[in-house]
């Protein structure tokens, strides 16, 4: 199942009711097995998953294989994962926050923040956050993945969001087609963002991060940004490349930034979709906006009844054929070199999935596979028919309504 994005705002989705249901042996027991078989088929030396289930706030939490190729030590509850893109999603949050504050405006340019980038200066906010903008990626530079061997966490080269942003501007060319006019990740909009937040409050990204959304707030006492904590590189698994022996673990994630730079587990992933999407982060105004989409298609904002693959502010969602079993999904899938997160949200179930992994693949066919057969344990189980019986849809799109009638 690959990251969609929605037209529908979370905000006013959830449902009144508050009665919850527990898990049972039985769907621990789906979840569990079906965890165990894909780690086994795919060849994956280890993954975590966290789910929600509808009405509940705490998480259920399942784990399979060993912390690193052919080891001893058992994935558990304080394994950490590198989880890519879905990094996104924290940094969209809190340049959303700034924008409540009116710190910031979502329409501010590049040039009003960042004057040493003439070339971007039209570029607002919002294109950055939405992926639209044009700026070139500085992973596209060609051999700039190669260059990380030679950085480790124990023997570092640090590289600053000036040092990603520096290398993209001076890139020939440096943008990748005319800003507005198509949609294409590129790291380098989540680095520009995380130098305006330091323009914006005067502090560094990573403090404004980490006193915003990290730690105790939300309960997200295993994620952490760069410069990490030795103890949370210490309860990092080792990761592996697509051939499935390389071992990246050890390699510099300070290239991540804003935009693949935590670390995190799917538990304490779970917990942060559930507040998000709960409306615990950011005031209604500013989740509208989050989930205000354009079309991977063409960039273009997507009208409502239009049920195609979108892309929101540091979130994915959407419906497309999923939608005729599931409604509107949120989440985010993000990679490293050497490990792999996805989060989903299913708006019309009250329902959340995160999974980490610590290998990638060439096609993600294993995590697809992995994570629809997840959704269908979840929607199909007592737990959620018994929900279903017990509450009442407030006001839901139609897309939700058709699935509880």
């Amino acid at each position: 199942m690959k990251f969609t994005r929605s037209f529908f705002p979370i905000v006013g989705l959830l449902l009144t009711s508050t009665i919850a249901f527990a898990a049972t042996p039985t769907l621990d027991a789906s979840l569990q097995s079906t965890l165990d078989k894909y780690r086994t088929k795919y060849h994956i030396p280890g993954l975590a998953l966290s789910v929600k289930l509808p009405g509940e706030t705490a998480t259920h939490d399942y784990f399979s294989g060993t912390t690193a190729l052919n080891g001893d030590t058992a994935i558990a509850g304080d394994s950490l994962f590198q989880i890519g893109g879905v990094t996104k999603s924290f940094t969209a949050a809190l340049v959303l926050q700034l924008a409540a504050e009116g710190k910031l405006s979502l329409d501010d340019t590049v040039g009003k923040w960042l004057t040493q980038f003439p070339d971007w200066k039209a570029v607002t906010v919002r294109q950055l956050l939405n992926e639209t903008s044009g700026v070139f990626d500085y992973l596209a530079i060609p051999d700039f993945v190669s260059t990380l061997s030679n950085s480790s966490d124990s023997t570092p080269n640090n590289m600053t969001l000036d040092d990603l942003t520096g290398m993209a501007y001076n890139h020939k060319p440096n943008m990748s087609f005319k800003t507005g006019k198509k949609w294409e990740p590129s790291n380098t909009n989540y680095a520009l963002l995380g130098l305006i937040v330091q323009k914006a409050t005067g502090h560094a990204f990573n403090d404004e991060l980490n006193q915003r959304l990290l730690g105790a707030k939300f309960g997200l006492g295993n994620t952490a940004y760069f410069p990490y904590p030795q103890p949370v590189l210490a309860h990092l698994v080792h990761g592996y490349e697509a051939d499935g022996v390389t071992d990246v673990s050890h390699f510099n994630l300070s290239w991540g930034g804003p935009a693949a730079g935590l670390i995190s587990n799917a538990h304490d992933t779970a917990l942060w979709a559930q507040a998000l999407f709960s409306g615990k982060v950011l005031p209604s105004a500013q989740m509208t906006a989050m989930t205000s989409l354009v079309s991977m298609k063409n960039g273009q904002p997507m009208k409502a009844g239009d049920y195609s693959m979108g892309v929101g502010l540091g979130i994915e969602a959407g419906a497309d054929a999923f939608a005729s079993k599931y409604g509107v999904v949120y989440g985010y899938s993000g990679n490293t070199l050497g490990y792999r997160a996805e989060m989903v949200y299913l708006s019309c179930y009250d329902t959340i999935a995160a999974v980490t992994l610590n290998n990638v693949s060439q096609n993600n066919k294993d995590l697809t596979e992995m994570m629809t057969d997840v959704v269908k344990i979840l929607t199909s189980s007592s737990q959620w028919q018994d929900y279903k019986k017990a509450n009442k849809p407030d006001a839901l799109p139609d897309v939700c309504k058709k699935l509880w009638s």
